[in-house]
């Protein structure tokens, strides 16, 4: 992290006007001694499609909705709001005032959810603290037709920040905050194969890539060594990966900088050793994993019963594939993975004898469990059944903790048993779940297999 000192609002309002794509603009309100809503703080952050907000609680409002980088841009300058844009009227900054940092990516600053690349952010208090104490930030939110928030706190984070009260971030929020990537490209991943090296994994933010630019890489293979290993690879055209040979063997340290053709540093990643364990999944760089993974199990199981295991109407692939940049798209993607599961179709007799209450036919997850847990003779396949059946349920139980409160398990825990840690960075956990889907669907569709090939076609049809 550095601070970009001549940054200051002006560059905020000129790099928003400059990025190439739509913002998602939210606020809050309070009432004012004149009668009329005060703006008491402001975000703005590269859209993640989520659905627009405009709640009223009378003592807070919460508002959030998506526009073009232009007009966000022209209205943070002036405090006036574009004509027919819906924003409000608030006291905007003077050009010279706020702090800009550059913050690399994977890195936890700041008020606002973590974007995958590398981030400008700027920052400013809109000195309005004492008015957002008067709505009463610790009482429940709540009203007619209103979502129920445990405390005002908890709508704030939610609505302005994209994230939980259980992610520690600073509770400072009669701030503007303006939060961007960082250049086009970014260090997505670093991942050590033993046949290739060292692999950079890079990504766009953009809808056009740089031309060119620079890897360079400072590592260490034994934490003693004194001097430091260098290499370099600079590239005309774009690419999703470099390899770097050169490393022989699993660094006990390394850095990885992504340099624009001036030089300049646009990313920056390091590998310690606890996150080298990490690497096998964080950053997963296929949007469709899940999806093939779900069509190549219900392949393996037509093979097995002659029977389809998904709906026709079974279509959130595309749904699945977008990015995840915040709380609410993880919600999202977790929704359609639910929606996945629940267009599984396993007939009545393929789980005569299952209990009761799995004999709903939304239990899909149990009656798949139970269907192949019939037929298996090795226990060692029963017990991957089990455990694959498992690994999906759990995604299923973060779903239901993210958007029920009293939910058993809590968030934190539920989190914690897909092995993600908090504070939570969204893309990670996606790419978390996204392994561990995969996983368990190649997991049945391997027991799928081995059960094809030792029963006669007759007996599956």
């Amino acid at each position: 992290m550095r601070q970009l000192s001549v940054e200051r609002f002006e560059g905020a309002v000129r790099r928003l006007a400059a990025y190439e794509g739509s913002v998602t603009v939210a606020w809050a309100s309070v009432p004012s001694a004149a009668g009329q809503p005060q703006v008491a703080a402001v975000t703005v952050r590269p859209s993640s499609g989520s659905e627009p907000v405009d709640l009223d609680y009378g003592r807070l409002s919460l508002c959030r909705k998506d526009t073009s980088a232009t007009t966000a841009a022209r209205w943070l300058e002036t405090g006036r709001p574009p004509t027919r844009s819906k924003l409000p009227y608030f006291q905007a900054p003077k050009p010279e005032y706020g702090i800009a940092d550059w913050i690399p990516s994977g890195q936890v600053y700041g008020m606002l959810a973590l974007l995958p690349s590398a981030t400008f952010y700027f920052s400013h208090s809109l000195g309005t603290r004492e008015e957002l104490q008067k709505a009463q930030l610790d009482d429940p939110l709540f009203g007619p037709n209103l979502p129920y928030f445990p405390t005002a706190h908890d709508g704030l984070l939610e609505v302005l920040c994209g994230l939980t009260r259980d992610q520690g971030r600073r509770d400072i929020f009669e701030q503007i905050i303006v939060q961007l990537p960082y250049g086009n490209a970014y260090l997505q991943r670093l991942e050590y194969l033993e046949d290739a090296g060292l692999l950079v994994h890079i990504g766009s933010v953009a809808r056009r890539q740089p031309d060119a630019y620079a890897i360079e890489i400072r590592w260490k293979s034994q934490p003693s060594e004194l001097a430091v290993r260098r290499a370099k690879r600079t590239l005309l055209v774009a690419a999703h990966q470099i390899a770097f040979d050169e490393v022989k063997a699993p660094p006990a340290w390394l850095e990885a900088a992504l340099l624009d053709p001036a030089g300049d540093l646009i990313d920056s990643r390091e590998l310690p050793k606890n996150d080298r364990e990490r690497a096998s999944y964080v950053g997963t760089s296929d949007p469709l994993a899940v999806s093939e993974a779900i069509d190549h199990l219900a392949v393996a199981w037509q093979q097995l019963f002659r029977k389809p295991l998904l709906r026709l109407d079974a279509t959130t692939g595309g749904q699945l594939a977008t990015p995840v940049v915040d709380r609410s798209t993880l919600s999202e993607h977790l929704s359609a993975l639910a929606s996945l599961y629940k267009a599984m179709t396993i007939d009545d007799d393929l789980v005569r004898g299952i209990s009761k209450e799995d004999e709903d036919k939304s239990h899909t997850l149990q009656r798949l469990r139970f269907a192949l847990s019939a037929r298996v003779t090795d226990e060692g396949d029963r017990s991957t059944v089990d455990e694959a059946v498992r690994m999906l349920q759990r995604t299923n139980r973060l779903r239901v903790a993210m958007q029920h409160p009293n939910a058993e398990p809590p968030l934190s825990d539920a989190f914690a048993n897909l092995g993600i840690d908090y504070p939570v960075d969204w893309t990670v956990a996606w790419s978390v779940i996204q392994e561990q889907v995969v996983v368990a669907a190649r997991q049945v569709r391997q027991v799928l297999a081995a059960i094809t090939s030792t029963e006669a076609p007759s007996q599956s049809s």
